[in-house]
């Protein structure tokens, strides 16, 4: 099998067959194909007296389709999902020594890998 492109458009139309009869053909539709988004860039984490920040810039490569939302998570136990326009999340939880950090971008088509870091304690 072969992989489609990201961004080619695809038209289609549909007739059905019964015997030697055939309906006329349908109006056309026009798909784009998509993929899952890249990984979100440049995320940081730091962890403060009362709260979590994290920061990260959006992925590079969309998928081809827009970014509607982001899922970050603080020491891999707890998971939050932020709107596609938030590049800045504080988290009022305290962790006085480092953990992991993480945040992933998803589309229509699905969610992209995970972006790791180690929250800096500040």
């Amino acid at each position: 099998s072969q992989a489609v492109p990201v961004g080619q458009v695809w038209a289609f139309r549909i007739r059905s067959r019964n015997g030697g009869a055939s309906t006329a053909y349908s109006d056309e539709i026009r798909l784009v194909s998509a993929a899952a988004p890249g990984v979100a860039q440049s995320l940081t984490c730091e962890c403060r007296a009362a709260e979590t920040v994290f920061t990260w810039l959006p992925p590079t490569d969309t998928g081809g389709a827009a970014v509607l939302e982001y899922t970050i998570d603080l020491d891999s136990a707890e998971e939050q999902t932020v709107g596609n326009t938030v590049v800045e999340y504080t988290w009022t939880t305290v962790h006085a020594t480092a953990v992991p950090c993480r945040v992933k971008a998803s589309n229509a088509i699905g969610e992209g890998a995970w972006e790791s870091v180690t929250c800096t304690v500040v």
